[in-house]
């Protein structure tokens, strides 16, 4: 056992806990490092659900129609090679998520359930309620407790990671991290390092639903040790919390660490509000010339009925037509005949 070569793995969400897995399976043993404990992690916050071609509900669907909407959903600017792995992939890793006993919602018949999802044409969406985040959390993590207990796994758990440990030739020989209990300062001697980190949310402050904390400072401290860094942009914004639109990340990327955000690159909540008022103002005249009815035209052009209305609404109460309408008038007061008569 001491002789099999050592990997460590930074991060313990569902990236860390199945790249564990895995590692451990081709016959390396893993030292396992968590910023809190594995099941805090902000992959339990997932609640969707998993995007696989199991077709239960009799739709035909297949792996080539979940590639061209994948595909066609990321804009055309994902590497398709990997989404096509991806999407070929995904029915075995539900069934394997399921042999691990991940609690998948089930249709009255016992089929696994399957739900529409942003992008996608038929049902596809396999989900646990509510919570399928946390369920996959819970069903990798005991796989990998299995593991820990054969002396496979070494979990550390409140520790932080402070950088990389390179030597003359710049190759990586293990890392350096800080106990948040002890306050120990430690090096650790590894064959290799995987970097599972998670996401960088808070870098968009107010923007992102993500934890407090994903940082993204982990992958920060790679970059500023030579890494590579890209695709910081790419990121899952939920429309709920933010006032804000598709259009304009497509118009007004985000910097990624390259060209750290400041008060000059990125944009203020005026500009953003200005920038989707111009672009609903375009539609909306782009519609009134078209000849076609709101429906035809927001299914044309891909476009949400729900939004186009409120904007045409509200861009309606906006115009200087209604906003004249708003000032002082005055209203005619008629006697009645009881007032004259008294």
């Amino acid at each position: 056992m001491k002789n099999r070569p050592r990997v460590i793995v930074i991060g313990g969400g569902l990236g860390g806990l199945w790249t564990t897995l895995r590692i451990v399976e081709a016959g390396f043993s893993v030292e396992l490092f968590s910023l809190f404990e594995v099941k805090r992690s902000h992959s339990v916050c997932a609640q969707g659900g998993i995007n696989a071609v199991l077709d239960t509900k009799g739709q035909r669907d297949s792996v080539r129609q979940h590639l061209i909407d994948t595909v066609k959903g990321g804009s055309y600017l994902a590497n398709q090679p990997p989404i096509q792995s991806m999407c070929e992939e995904a029915p075995g890793l539900i069934r394997t998520f399921e042999r691990m006993g991940v609690t998948f919602s089930r249709t009255p018949e016992g089929l696994m359930d399957l739900r529409l999802f942003g992008g996608v044409k038929n049902k596809r969406t396999c989900f646990a309620g509510a919570s399928t985040g946390q369920q996959l959390m819970y069903g990798v993590d005991e796989q990998v407790r299995r593991h820990e207990a054969q002396g496979s796994v070494h979990k550390r758990e409140w520790w932080e990671f402070l950088s990389l440990v390179l030597d003359s030739n710049g190759h990586c020989k293990g890392i350096i991290a800080f106990n948040l209990h002890s306050l120990e300062v430690r090096a650790f001697r590894a064959d290799a390092v995987v970097m599972a980190t998670g996401g960088m949310g808070k870098v968009y402050g107010h923007r992102t639903t993500n934890s407090t904390n994903a940082t993204g400072a982990a992958a920060f401290r790679c970059y500023l040790q030579g890494a590579r860094f890209a695709n910081a942009e790419f990121f899952q914004f939920h429309r709920k919390r933010p006032r804000i639109d598709t259009y304009q990340f497509t118009q007004y990327p985000v910097n990624t660490f390259s060209c750290p955000p400041t008060q000059e690159n990125v944009m203020s909540g005026k500009a953003e509000s200005e920038a989707l008022a111009s672009y609903w103002q375009q539609q909306i005249e782009a519609w009134q010339s078209s000849g076609q009815t709101q429906q035809a035209y927001c299914k044309a052009n891909e476009l949400s009925c729900h939004r186009f209305g409120y904007w045409r609404r509200k861009l309606r109460h906006q115009s200087p037509e209604a906003q004249s309408q708003k000032g002082s008038v005055f209203v005619p007061v008629l006697h009645s005949a009881t007032s004259q008569s008294a």
